[in-house]
């Protein structure tokens, strides 16, 4: 049988062939194109097309969140909206999903994800794009009996904006800290940055006391533990990371009650052979002096004064720098190095590295340990230096070799900022609606005088700002209407009602991303009010300058 030359149409439907009986059933007689799939008809016989629904694709745009639906068909027929998953992202709610972002254009899911009542009346793919408003969360204040809270402390919080809560203040004891959400480190001046997600949840915040918590150092050798301010406030840090151990700082127990606290450095000569002998047989070089590094911890009970409980600390829950004058037989050594033994282990301190942590470092005329760990340890003078003609100095006899030292230091990646600006014609037409006076025989000004609908249409009024840098950037905008009787107004998406447009954080790029992939900030120019009529009459055929938009980018950093 022949093709057939012209084919039938059915608006949404696609044809899939002619067939014997209807609904497709029977035999095939032609397929979509038309073709003859070779079944021959030898009398009058009545063929009936089959059609197949047309489904339109939509993909949905999270706007930097995670999870749910990412595409989904629409029924070309009365453009039905399938049900969805919908995604998270930290420290924010989903509001829903629009045909345009930051909440923009149309909406056509809800926040749990069901379809809105509207049809999808686009008869193509179309990008549906996640809004997303900060999260609230709820504070939480504990163990606040008979104390008074800080001034201005709330009880909720934004997320992405900045939060710091204030000590409290109880009569008879010093606050030692905020427990958050159970933590054992005790915080002072708790503080939640903008772009915190580790408290994107719920606070609960207990405050820890304590009658009175002391610090002392002592030392019984010359030149050595002269940063007494430096240590006492290393010291002070034990009551902000509460330990489980009774031998590695403070514990809930120490808490309980009414007690003091007081932590005593000790710094003094090595009495341990034992622990001497082992650093004298792994250093390489001459021994030169040993120390013994000690904490004592005393915990007071109020009323029972004579009889405290002291315990000799093995740790420490954060690093105490110790500083050593090199004077006298430390003096003018070629290199240091400094070892310990804890725990019956000798062992050499690394070389200070750009991280806090236990290390040794010469500087200022001083050997600094900074330690974690209280025992016995040793500072070594190395046999060997190099002069700057290459030479050798020996100071010592024997036959040790230098040490050779290296370290790998990783680099922070430069900042690199780039951004894509781009305006649209920002032309405005105000429309005077003139009526004609039949009596008076002259036109009149209308009520309806106002900015034209098509100044805010196919992008004229759009400031759009793209950011291809490898760091968060803040975007600051502002207008100034240089118009008499005019107002300006960037609004966050294109709607005279929109909330208006101060600022946008910018996210970096993705590494490997494409600039497609990337979400823009854009804001639309509104103007409202009237110019005046001899504005009008000496411009209604020409633009002008009528006021300024100032765009300004900065780094964003987190804070």
């Amino acid at each position: 049988m022949p093709a057939i030359e012209q084919l039938p149409s059915r608006e949404h439907y696609a044809l899939s062939g002619f067939y014997q009986k209807a609904a497709g059933e029977g035999i095939q007689y032609y397929d979509e194109t038309g073709a003859s799939l070779g079944e021959k008809i030898t009398a009058n016989t009545t063929i009936y097309a089959d059609w197949s629904q047309v489904q339109y694709p939509m993909t949905f745009n999270q706007t930097r969140g995670t999870g749910g639906t990412t595409s989904s068909w629409t029924t070309g027929t009365d453009g039905t909206l399938p049900e969805i998953t919908v995604p998270t992202k930290e420290g924010y709610r989903f509001k829903g999903y629009f045909t345009e972002t930051y909440g923009g254009g149309t909406k056509y899911y809800e926040e749990d994800g069901t379809p809105s009542a509207l049809k999808m009346t686009k008869v193509s793919g179309i990008t549906l794009y996640a809004s997303w408003e900060s999260a609230v969360y709820d504070i939480t204040y504990t163990g606040m009996e008979g104390a008074t809270n800080g001034t201005g402390n709330p009880a909720t919080f934004t997320f992405g904006m900045p939060l710091k809560i204030t000590n409290p203040v109880k009569e008879g004891y010093t606050f030692v800290g905020w427990s958050v959400n159970g933590n054992t480190r005790r915080y002072k001046d708790f503080t939640v940055t903008a772009s915190d997600t580790e408290y994107a949840m719920d606070l609960i915040l207990e405050a820890t006391w304590m009658k009175a918590a002391e610090t002392a150092v002592e030392t019984q050798v010359e030149g050595v533990a002269t940063n007494t301010a430096e240590i006492n406030e290393a010291l002070a840090q034990a009551f902000s990371y509460i330990v489980a151990r009774d031998e590695d700082g403070v514990t809930v127990q120490d808490m309980t009650g009414e007690k003091r606290i007081k932590l005593t450095l000790t710094v003094k000569p090595a009495d341990s052979q034992t622990d001497v002998e082992q650093i004298e047989g792994m250093a390489q070089g001459t021994a030169l002096q040993f120390y013994e590094i000690k904490v004592k911890k005393e915990v007071i009970t109020i009323g029972d004064e004579a009889n405290p409980v002291i315990t000799d600390l093995k740790e420490f829950p954060v690093p105490i720098t110790i500083r050593i004058s090199a004077t006298g037989e430390l003096d003018d050594k070629p290199s240091y190095a400094v070892y310990r033994v804890h725990d019956a282990i000798a062992e050499k301190l690394p070389v200070a590295t750009e991280t806090s942590g236990e290390y040794y470092d010469v500087a200022n005329n001083e050997i600094v340990i900074s330690t974690r760990k209280f025992s016995t340890y040793g500072v070594v003078a190395s046999e060997k230096a190099i002069t700057n003609d290459g030479g050798y100095v020996t100071d010592f006899a024997g036959g040790q070799e230098v040490d050779v030292q290296g370290r790998m230091v990783e680099q922070a990646p430069d900042k690199v900022y780039k951004m894509d600006m781009s305006w649209g014609d920002m032309k405005f037409e105000y429309s005077v609606n003139r009526e004609w006076d039949a009596s008076a025989h002259m036109y009149t000004d209308g009520a309806l005088n106002d900015w034209r609908i098509q100044s805010y249409e196919e992008g004229n009024n759009r400031v759009q700002v793209l950011n291809h840098s490898n760091t968060d950037v803040r975007v600051n905008m502002n207008v100034q209407s240089n118009l008499e009787g005019v107002g300006m107004g960037l609004h966050i998406y294109n709607e005279q009602t929109a909330e208006e447009a101060q600022y946008f954080i910018l996210e970096d790029a993705p590494e490997g991303s494409l600039t497609s992939q990337l979400l823009p900030c854009d804001a639309y120019l509104y103007l409202q009010g009237s110019p005046t009529k001899t504005w009008l009459d000496a411009n209604k055929d020409t633009f002008v300058n009528v006021g300024n938009i100032t765009v300004t980018v900065e780094a964003y950093l987190n804070e």
